[in-house]
């Protein structure tokens, strides 16, 4: 029966039916195979402040070196106001450089910070071998 419906289907409906199928298989949930950490306990404030982070690779807890992390974002939630971001590209002036692989795993990250207090840093990367962008979410303190 499935046969006779195929080949009944318009080849402009089985093509959208196929890539309908492929979304929602580049749609599936990124890799929790991995895992950044903060390597600086404290961060200054600035305009381009440079924050450092460890991308790891939870199962066999080693560095993962070669990654590219292309969206990065800074969130400041304060109680009652509205959350101060910072992202990756922002203004006339970005960043000259927004993320510098530094080896062995550790990546210093750039971005305008203008105020001290808690943030909460969202990276997304590309890794090696892996088809989905690894993604993770980084508590600091800026002072």
């Amino acid at each position: 029966m499935l046969g006779r419906v195929i080949g009944a289907l318009p080849a402009f409906a089985l093509a959208a039916a196929l890539a309908a199928a492929l979304a929602a298989c580049a749609s599936a949930p990124p890799s929790s195979d991995y895992r950044f950490e903060l390597l600086d306990q404290q961060v200054r404030r600035s305009p381009n402040a440079e924050v450092r982070v460890r991308l790891v690779h939870l199962p066999d807890n080693r560095p993962v070196s070669g990654a590219v992390i292309y969206e990065h974002r800074f969130d400041m939630p304060m109680s009652g106001y509205k959350v101060a971001t910072s992202r990756m590209v922002r203004g006339p002036n970005p960043p000259p450089i927004a993320t510098v692989e530094e080896g062995n795993g550790v990546y210093r990250v750039h971005a305008d910070v203008p105020m001290a207090g808690e943030w909460m840093m969202t990276l997304v990367a590309r890794v090696p071998g892996e088809v989905q962008p690894v993604r993770g979410r980084v508590p600091m303190r800026v002072r």
